[in-house]
């Protein structure tokens, strides 16, 4: 099991981490690490229409996680584009739809779902890589 207190905990980390440990599992690779870090590098590489997240197979799917996890999906993207000192435009590099600046419709609410999880997977990849994990 991946140690929660290693990250800021919320119910979307826990989510997210509960699934990564999850999806990853009967992965057939030497070690239970060099299955997390498989699995951790496709969705970072990849994204997360590579079917790799069970949970997050259609847009509906992605959808309901957004809705549910809108606020820490904010929080997170607002804290990276502030640092980044980018437009939100150049930040998702041309696929934000700029008529919808408030993500009120599922395109850009789609994107920072997916944006979201792919962040909190590449935390988790940093943790496993800097720490040897070991289950």
């Amino acid at each position: 099991m991946i140690n929660l207190n290693q990250f800021k905990v919320n119910a979307l980390y826990k989510r997210v981490i509960n699934e990564i440990q999850k999806d990853c599992k009967g992965m057939e690779q030497k070690t239970h690490l060099e299955n997390l870090k498989a699995w951790v590098y496709d969705i970072i590489y990849y994204g997360l229409r590579t079917g790799k997240v069970s949970s997050l197979i259609s847009t509906d799917d992605t959808m309901r996680f957004y809705k549910k996890y809108a606020k820490e999906i904010a929080g997170i993207f607002y804290e990276n584009l502030e640092s980044s000192g980018l437009s939100i435009d150049k930040f998702f590099r041309g696929r934000w739809d700029s008529t919808d600046s408030l993500a009120l419709y599922e395109a850009n609410q789609v994107l920072l779902a997916c944006y979201a999880y792919k962040e909190i997977v590449k935390e988790v990849y940093i943790y496993l890589k800097e720490h040897h994990y070991k289950p």
